[in-house]
């Protein structure tokens, strides 16, 4: 059997961006950044396609994450960005992207907005993450690295 190496790819500026993205950035800092009640935006893409097209016309640095969703009509597995700012979205950018929903959590607000079909809603203020993605189901979550995270309600 030969094996062989591949010395040069070529990268699109999304992928780049991807991959700069995704190295640079840690659940911790996500983690961090969620419980300081800091600015970001979290986007979850129907399709790879939309997803690669918001990288290119994006100019906020993304954090690579998936997101799941549709338990109880057939889990999916979505491509998702986390943004350490806010970003709104318009309904215009919503289509052209295929986005499914996306997130916005302000400075000092401990409620994050959670944007679908030109509907807002008010989800979870906390955040809770574990290495085993059955302690996170069936509720929507999201995987960054090999932590799954999702949004609950706490009220003390």
């Amino acid at each position: 059997m030969q094996k062989y190496i591949k010395l040069f790819e070529d990268f699109g500026s999304s992928e780049l961006k991807d991959l700069q993205a995704d190295s640079n950035s840690n659940w911790n800092s996500v983690r961090d950044r969620i419980q300081s009640l800091h600015d970001f935006t979290i986007i979850n893409f129907k399709n790879r396609d939309g997803y690669l097209s918001f990288l290119d016309n994006c100019g906020e640095d993304c954090v690579k994450q998936s997101y799941y969703t549709g338990f109880g009509k057939g889990v999916k597995r979505c491509p998702s960005v986390f943004i350490n700012s806010v970003k709104n979205l318009t309904d215009d950018e919503v289509k052209q992207y295929g986005v499914i929903n996306h997130m916005i959590g302000k400075q000092g607000d401990p409620n994050i907005e959670l944007k679908i079909d030109g509907k807002t809603e008010t989800i979870g203020n906390e955040v809770v993450s574990t290495l085993s993605q059955n302690e996170v189901y069936p509720e929507d979550h999201f995987k960054l690295g090999s932590v799954f995270y999702k949004f609950i309600n706490f009220f003390s």
